[in-house]
């Protein structure tokens, strides 16, 4: 299974974004985590760099960068 795309949430606050501040989409997050849980899905990214941060999205307005878009797979067993 694959699942993939601009979700518009951090996952994780303290590699997902430059500033540490509390996200409005924590629920979101926490939906979507437990979701990957059930169904026995990985975050790519971060299985393959599991301490670099890098970000797909800039908001000049709030000054942040942040990682907003995301591919899971299924873990391999």
């Amino acid at each position: 299974m694959i699942m993939a795309g601009d979700f518009n949430l951090v996952m994780d606050e303290e590699l997902d974004t430059r500033r540490i501040r509390k996200h409005k989409s924590v629920k979101g997050a926490t939906l979507l985590h437990q979701a990957g849980v059930e169904l026995g899905l990985i975050d790519v990214w971060h299985f393959m760099h599991p301490q670099i941060k890098e970000f797909t999205y800039y908001s000049e307005a709030h000054n942040i960068y942040s990682r907003l878009d995301y591919i899971f797979l299924n873990k391999v067993k």
